[in-house]
């Protein structure tokens, strides 16, 4: 954490490390993640102040959110409740379709990029690409739980990655906080064959538990659609829950 003099507010800095420093793919990783924060403007997504991509500490210097990430709350608590989780989600979701609205799709959503913050946040574009850079893609990307099946195997039948991915790797993040489970089997480790690695290939989401309310449960599934093609939109998913999460609020 540092405190910039430039800055009415605390940031914090994201330094590659030292043993990557002479690594071209990763200096230009970086380089990427700074220009999205650089063109991007959203409430739901944190924001960077200043890049610095040579010398000896390249690093990104972002918005410091103060607030509880949510891996480490289904981490204590294991189930959090709907009023908990769904206004978040569908902040999540509006910040995903103004990502869609600009070409860019975050392909790493996951409890762990949620903070917990008024507003929360949705963070790290390390894995964000274009749609451009994504389509030309040929090997899998994002977190193996949280990737869409069409990210497990990009040159599948399923068609080209793009803004669904992310609809689904909510749909994951939603079902894991909901019911303290992830909807498919462990992952195999890296290196594994594929559809060990990659459950969500050939596998159906496990049935969601019947304290989830069936409205919300349906929502879920839909994310978790097998083909892209069959999940809502990212505005669709949101106008679908966004008064299921008013009636739990009131």
């Amino acid at each position: 954490l540092v405190w910039d003099e430039r800055l009415l507010f605390p940031a914090i800095a994201k330094v590659l490390r030292p043993d990557r420093v002479e690594d071209e793919r990763a200096v230009r990783a970086l380089s990427r993640e700074a220009g999205f924060l650089e063109q991007l403007a959203h409430p739901i997504l944190v924001r960077g102040f200043d890049a610095v991509l040579d010398g000896r500490y390249p690093h990104l210097l972002l918005e410091h959110v103060d607030g509880a990430n949510l891996r480490g709350l289904i981490n204590e608590r294991v189930t959090l409740s709907v009023g908990e989780v769904l206004p978040v989600v569908v902040d999540l979701l509006a910040a995903l379709h103004y990502l869609a609205v600009n070409g860019i799709v975050h392909l790493d959503v996951k409890p762990s990029n949620v903070v917990l913050a008024d507003p929360p946040r949705l963070i790290d574009l390390g894995a964000a690409r274009t749609l451009e850079e994504v389509a030309a893609r040929r090997t899998p990307i994002g977190t193996a739980s949280y990737m869409a099946p069409e990210q497990c195997g990009p040159s599948s039948a399923l068609g080209p990655i793009g803004p669904p991915a992310d609809v689904w790797g909510v749909g994951a993040t939603l079902y894991h906080a909901l019911t303290g489970n992830r909807p498919f089997s462990p992952p195999a480790p890296a290196g594994s064959d594929p559809v060990a690695r990659y459950p969500q290939l050939v596998e159906r989401p496990f049935p969601i538990p019947d304290y989830v309310p069936e409205p919300i449960a349906g929502v879920i599934m839909r994310m978790l659609a097998h083909n892209p093609g069959d999940r809502p939109s990212a505005a669709e998913a949101a106008e679908a829950l966004e008064p299921l999460a008013a009636d739990v609020a009131a």
